[in-house]
């Protein structure tokens, strides 16, 4: 995903064009980060590639200069975040905030790469609406849309899926909301894609947009490395992200951080500088190497381990600390993932119980935002286990 000119690299958020080179943050990495597999030799066999990252000294975006969409395919891919009570804290908030402020009631709303539908669900259901969403995973998962729908037996009152890629004839309707959460970091040419977007909403009356992508700010400051995976070929600051809405003929409404700071959220309508922080060149490495130490210093030949979070952060704390340790199994809350194996490390996916009779003594929560909820998890179970936070 490299964008070349005037003898340096263009920016695909602002175009602006930058001269320096990029860093190297992994030799190779799965390119499904969040794919689980159903046999040890499938996992073992998942594609690798690299991943570089550059940012624009201009509006501080920041992308994987590697990135090849045709390596990220999103075969059995599992997108759910439903099973945590931190999530669905997450979505009732958000449901509220979107329904409240901007007196979304009785209408039409538009989702862009919905998901399991969940959230696009209970937002339709809240505000008596008629929800559309496109996702093309479901074209080859017709049975887990019928596991959805048997699941919230007036789901096809409130909301159409559309098992297909989103394309500019699904805005021949008129909407009053458009949604697109967690779609964004995955499209290589954002701005193109935003521009497209306010062409094709240029006539339609007061429609308000709502976006949420991961944080470049928070990955930074809370030196989040494992927010840093294949399938997320852009990583957007506030102002890159601010940006993108206003070059492209949205008028910002407002922005906010969300999910501890892991997760931004913009508000635009189509109606008619700040600082950011950089990445400095040895970010990754003074990181990679404490983390390492931090884990290293807490176990022993003794300890039993298993990372918990079967996904992208999971995928990616394995692949930094795998020459240190030798991990056992992933943990996940996520009942669909039981009995599946990890990209790449070929290790079981199981349930805390599960890994308990695997006597696992040692857990390592991959991704930090659920650090208390685990925990929580654990004293509840009151079993003494040692947990390492990253």
């Amino acid at each position: 995903m490299a964008y070349r000119g005037g003898g340096g690299i263009l920016c695909p958020c602002c175009e602006a064009n930058i001269k320096k080179k990029p860093i190297q943050v992994y030799k190779s990495i799965p390119t499904e980060s969040n794919a689980y597999f159903g046999s040890f030799h499938d996992a073992i066999m998942a594609k690798l590639a690299p991943f570089s990252i550059i940012q624009c000294p201009k509006c501080g975006f920041a992308w994987n200069i590697d990135f090849d969409s045709n390596k990220a395919t999103y075969r059995n891919y599992t997108f759910s975040l439903r099973y945590s009570e931190k999530y669905q804290k997450h979505a009732k908030w958000l449901i509220e905030k979107i329904s409240k402020k901007y007196k979304i009631f009785g209408s039409k709303i538009l989702e862009i790469g919905c998901g399991d539908a969940d959230f696009l669900y209970h937002l339709s259901k809240t505000t008596q609406s008629k929800g559309v969403g496109y996702e093309p995973s479901f074209k080859n998962r017709i049975e887990l849309l019928q596991q959805i729908e048997d699941g919230h037996k007036d789901f096809a009152d409130y909301v159409t899926i559309i098992p297909d890629y989103f394309t500019e004839e699904g805005l021949k309707e008129k909407f009053q909301l458009v949604i697109c959460r967690h779609v964004l970091e995955h499209i290589p040419n954002p701005s193109a894609f935003i521009s497209s977007l306010f062409s094709n909403l240029r006539d339609m009356e007061d429609v308000i947009i709502l976006f949420e992508v991961p944080n470049l700010d928070y990955i930074i400051t809370s030196q989040c490395l494992t927010h840093f995976i294949y399938e997320h070929c852009n990583y957007f600051s506030n102002l890159s992200l601010q940006k993108l809405f206003q070059n492209n003929g949205f008028n910002v409404l407002e922005m906010d951080t969300c999910y501890d700071g892991a997760f931004q959220i913009i508000i635009a309508t189509n109606k008619k500088k700040s600082n950011f922080l950089k990445i400095q060149r040895n970010f990754f490495k003074d990181i990679f190497l404490e983390k390492k130490r931090k884990i290293k210093t807490q176990i022993d030949k003794n300890s039993r381990i298993a990372i918990w979070g079967a996904s992208n952060s999971g995928n990616i704390v394995y692949n930094i600390i795998q020459d240190i340790c030798t991990i056992q199994c992933f943990i996940d809350s996520n009942a669909e993932k039981y009995g599946g194996f990890m990209a790449n490390s070929g290790l079981p996916i199981v349930s805390l119980d599960n890994a308990l009779l695997m006597d696992i003594n040692t857990i390592i929560i991959a991704n930090p935002v659920y650090n208390t909820e685990i925990q929580q998890i654990i004293f509840k179970k009151n079993i003494s286990i040692k947990i390492i936070f990253l």
